[in-house]
């Protein structure tokens, strides 16, 4: 359900799932991918694949389950600029930038 947003991860998302450190979670139409992360002061509900019709309105359920699971944020990960516009309604700033590089020369 979410292949084409995972993309080259899919493999990696699939074994978190498979192992219960992501679930997999549907809203109406759209289908998104989290896991939640602990750090010594929060955690963090961390959306790692979304796919579906009128992503950008489900926002406000994606902080929902957040606050329900404990969560002090909500970080994502998207290439969408939609999605984006959608979160820094609800105060999201951008947090990082991740480059990938392969260390065999090969992408």
């Amino acid at each position: 359900v979410i292949r084409h947003a995972a993309g080259a991860a899919l493999p990696d998302i699939k074994a978190e799932l498979e192992k219960g450190s992501a679930e997999l979670y549907r809203f109406n139409d759209c289908f998104f991918c989290f896991r939640v992360e602990q750090y010594a002061r929060h955690s963090e509900f961390v959306v790692v694949a979304a796919e579906g019709q009128n992503l950008a309105q489900h926002c406000r359920a994606i902080l929902k389950k957040a606050q329900e699971m404990g969560c002090e944020c909500v970080r994502f990960h998207t290439s969408s600029e939609k999605l984006g516009r959608a979160m820094r309604r609800f105060g999201a700033v951008e947090a990082e930038r991740v480059y990938k590089v392969a260390t065999n020369g090969r992408q």
